[in-house]
C-alpha cells in the first residue's frame, strides 16, 4: 500500500514526509544537483558506513570515486565499498597539513571526531591516525577533474577546507554536513563553514537532510556550488 501511494503521489511530484522534517531528503537533493553538473570524479570524505544517496545519484560506473575515512574501525566497510565501486580509498584524516592527529572514537563510529562531542554519547577511546591534505590525496590518486566533494567530518570541516585550496578550484559542488547548533567543543558551525566556502568562491545552493533536536534544527547537509554558476540564477 505504501509503495502504491508513493507511486501515485510521484505522478504529481508529491511525496509523504514526516510533519517535523525540516527540509528535503539528501537523495532528492542530490538527484536534483546531478541534473546541473558535468563532473568526472566524486570525493567522499568521512565515509563511515557509506553514503548510498551519493552513490545512487552519481553511480560509480559513470564516475571515479575516492573514499576517505579516518576511523580505523570503519576500514572493513571502506575496503568493501572500494571493491564494489572500483574506487580508490585512503584511511586518513583530511586536515590542513601533514602529520598525525588524535581521533576521539565512539561506539557509533559516525560520531568519531578530532573534537569532543558535547552530547552524551559514549566515547570508547582515542586513536592516533595519519593526516593528509585533500590536495595531496587528489594529486596522489591522479583524480580527473572537475570534482564533487562530500564532507562529513564531525566538526573538522574547516580543517578539510584549509588543506583543499587547489582541489576546490576544480570542484563544481561541495556537500558538507554542518552543525546548526553547537555539537563539538571546538568544531565548526554553519556560519564558519559558509564563510570559509565563500572565500573559495562558493555559495549555498541547497540545504538537505536536516535533523531536529528538541524541535530545533540541529544539523543539515549544505550544498555549495560555485557562486558564478549559471544555474543559480
Amino acid at each position: 500500500m505504501k509503495k502504491l501511494t508513493k507511486k501515485l503521489l510521484a505522478i504529481f511530484d508529491l511525496k509523504i514526509q514526516r510533519i517535523d522534517t525540516p527540509m528535503r531528503s539528501l537523495e532528492g537533493g542530490l538527484e536534483r544537483l546531478a541534473k546541473y553538473l558535468n563532473v568526472r570524479s566524486i570525493i567522499d570524505i568521512g565515509v563511515a558506513n557509506g553514503t548510498p544517496e551519493l552513490y545512487r545519484a552519481f553511480p560509480s560506473d559513470k564516475y571515479r570515486y575516492l573514499l576517505v575515512e579516518a576511523d580505523p574501525a570503519n576500514r572493513n566497510v571502506v575496503e568493501s565499498l572500494a571493491r564494489t565501486m572500483h574506487a580508490d580509498f585512503e584511511m586518513a584524516f583530511c586536515g590542513a597539513g601533514e602529520g598525525s592527529i588524535r581521533l576521539n572514537t565512539h561506539a557509533n563510529s559516525e560520531y568519531s571526531s578530532a573534537f569532543t562531542l558535547l552530547a552524551p554519547h559514549r566515547q570508547t577511546g582515542i586513536v592516533k591516525v595519519p593526516v593528509k591534505t585533500l590536495d595531496r590525496l587528489v594529486l596522489e590518486k591522479d583524480l580527473e577533474k572537475p570534482y564533487i566533494i562530500k564532507i562529513d567530518v564531525e566538526g573538522a570541516e574547516l580543517e578539510v577546507i584549509k588543506g583543499a585550496a587547489q582541489t576546490l578550484r576544480h570542484a563544481e559542488a561541495v556537500i558538507i554536513e554542518t552543525s546548526i547548533a553547537r555539537k563539538y567543543d571546538s568544531g565548526a558551525e554553519f556560519g564558519d563553514v559558509v564563510y570559509a566556502m565563500r572565500e573559495h568562491g562558493f555559495s549555498v545552493f541547497d540545504m538537505l537532510a536536516g535533523a531536529n533536536r528538541n524541535n530545533k534544527l540541529y544539523q543539515c547537509d549544505v550544498v555549495f556550488v560555485r557562486t558564478d554558476a549559471e544555474f543559480r540564477a
